[in-house]
């Protein structure tokens, strides 16, 4: 028996079209520079750091950091943090090498910064922490309520990586789903006073040994949803970059699974296992690609 190609059509509600604006206090596209996108002037300050090609392959779009290199955004009313808050950003690490979590001295497995605000005991950052490598951990939070997540850091393969508080937990996120979640007694305001670092912290030497993007800083808790829809949102067209399953992420160019809100360029010989079902929102196929589907698989394209 040949197998059959079903194209399923579903129509659904917007959502996963678009990142969600609502609550948006600052955006760092990083499109040539590190202004504000949301509308609220936190324009950032550069500092070391390097413009360089972002994961969809645009020249410029993204910031590469280094020892000593880093991004200030002053204080502002907006930027002041109470019960809650999101922030969502992409991150490429480049080399493991960076500064020692309780020294502070360089080492080859370092604790990478995302971003801080404040650097006391009561400060709010995200960190990225090598303990040998590619085993580290994703640390999220303050000195007095944090929480982490273990991570296999593949070095340049861009994350996605998200935090969200609703004033009672911590979240963790990765390429858009949730991976952990804890209580947290802080609520964040004691860091209302002090500035925003991207790629590194106020008063230690801490920094990040690669590339950052994307970031975006959001003044309640974003659901679910939302940081999903804002992962799809700016994952842009997914291509194959080897022959290999639909279901296998290293697959594709995002290292993920493609989904219903995902265009998907198919360039090599791409395999639906029979019983599996693959998604898209639209599929092409280059010279020398090909879906092949199993007996009873399935490729539903969805239009969101």
């Amino acid at each position: 028996m040949k197998p059959v190609l079903y194209l399923l059509f579903f129509f659904a509600t917007p959502l996963f079209g678009q990142a969600p604006t609502n609550g948006l206090i600052a955006y760092y596209p990083f499109n040539g520079n590190a202004d504000d996108a949301s509308g609220n002037t936190n324009n950032g300050v550069v500092r070391m750091a390097t413009l360089t090609t972002d994961r969809l392959g645009t020249a410029n779009s993204a910031y590469h950091f280094s020892d000593g290199a880093n991004i200030v955004v002053a204080n502002s009313t907006s930027l002041q943090l109470t019960n809650s808050f999101t922030f969502s950003g992409w991150m490429n690490l480049r080399s493991f090498v960076g500064r020692d979590g309780d020294s502070g001295g360089s080492s080859p497995n370092g604790t990478h910064v995302l971003f801080s605000k404040d650097c006391d005991r009561d400060w709010l950052s995200l960190l990225l922490v090598i303990q040998a490598a590619p085993r580290g951990y994703v640390a999220g939070g303050t000195w007095k309520g944090s929480l982490s997540h273990f991570l296999s850091t593949t070095l340049d393969t861009w994350t996605h990586v998200g935090m969200s508080y609703n004033g009672t937990f911590i979240k963790l996120y990765i390429n858009g789903l949730p991976v952990a979640a804890s209580a947290s007694p802080n609520t964040f305001t004691a860091t209302n006073a002090r500035d925003l670092y991207i790629g590194g912290m106020a008063c230690w030497p801490y920094f990040f040994n690669g590339d950052l993007d994307d970031f975006r800083f959001y003044n309640r808790d974003l659901t679910d949803d939302e940081v999903k829809a804002t992962f799809i949102a700016e994952n842009g067209v997914i291509q194959s970059i080897k022959a290999g399953n639909w279901m296998d992420a290293s697959t594709w160019s995002c290292q993920c699974i493609p989904t219903a809100a995902n265009p998907v360029v198919v360039k090599h010989v791409v395999q639906i296992s029979t019983t599996e079902t693959g998604n898209a929102y639209t599929v092409k196929e280059m010279l020398g690609g090909q879906v092949v589907l199993g007996a009873t698989a399935k490729l539903q394209i969805r239009r969101p």
